[in-house]
């Protein structure tokens, strides 16, 4: 999963974490706050991107033979 690269603001993360699609649980207000869910987005928006598989050496090595 790409959650640091979601293209989700955070009115529509939070709207996620409270209201979720599929088999994820809610998180309500009691359980993560408002306050706590602002500082994971900005945690995970502070995060690198990731590089891509190609600029990775050993991610080119695989199915090679050496």
């Amino acid at each position: 999963a790409r959650i640091a690269q979601t293209a989700l603001n955070l009115q529509g993360l939070t709207r996620y974490v409270r209201q979720p699609a599929g088999s994820m649980p809610a998180f309500t207000e009691k359980i993560l706050s408002d306050r706590e869910l602002t500082d994971i987005y900005a945690y995970l928006k502070s995060l690198p991107a990731a590089k891509a598989p190609k600029d990775i050496p050993l991610l080119n090595d695989i199915g090679t033979s050496k």
